[in-house]
């Protein structure tokens, strides 16, 4: 039984915590879904510029169809446009990837560093509990030796007095 109405736990600053964890968390997690948007969308560009580029190709590999010389110059052209194209989709790609992996990592780092503080945050909250509770305890069982020692006393000197 608690002899004061008084909280070891500072209760708003619990529940401060508490609402900086819920809203940095969902943070954490929508900017990871936007790097991966990114992604999309860099490769959705890069294969755009590829597509333009061939079909660019095209038209001039038709426009040149004429004459067999230059037709196989247009064909020689395509094919350097083409692996251009693809060389540059590929390293748009290599590095969207990067990067998004990257920004899943710090994204990773940063919750891991704002639930760890969180949990010492809760363990020191944890502990104050604990040391209260067991402060608690203490004074009821000091309180309860005390009252049982009084009736001890009284039957023991009850005793001693009958048995003069």
């Amino acid at each position: 039984m608690p002899l004061t109405k008084k909280n070891l736990v500072d209760a708003p600053e619990a529940l401060l915590l508490i609402d900086q964890l819920r809203m940095a968390v969902p943070e954490d997690v929508s900017r990871a879904t936007e790097v991966l948007a990114r992604k999309d969308d860099i490769l959705n560009q890069s294969l755009d510029e590829a597509r333009k580029i061939r079909s660019s190709a095209e038209t001039e590999f038709r426009n040149k169809v004429e004459d067999s010389e230059l037709t196989k110059e247009a064909e020689k052209e395509g094919e350097r446009i083409i692996q251009e194209a693809q060389q540059k989709v590929q390293r748009i790609i290599e590095t969207a990837d990067k990067k998004a992996v990257q920004m899943l990592k710090d994204a990773d780092a940063y919750s891991y560093q704002v639930l760890s503080e969180l949990e010492a945050s809760l363990q020191s909250i944890i502990t104050t509990v604990q040391n209260g509770l067991g402060t608690l305890k203490r004074s009821d069982d000091t309180e309860s030796a005390k009252s049982n020692e009084a009736p001890k006393k009284r039957k023991s000197q009850t005793t001693s007095e009958v048995s003069k």
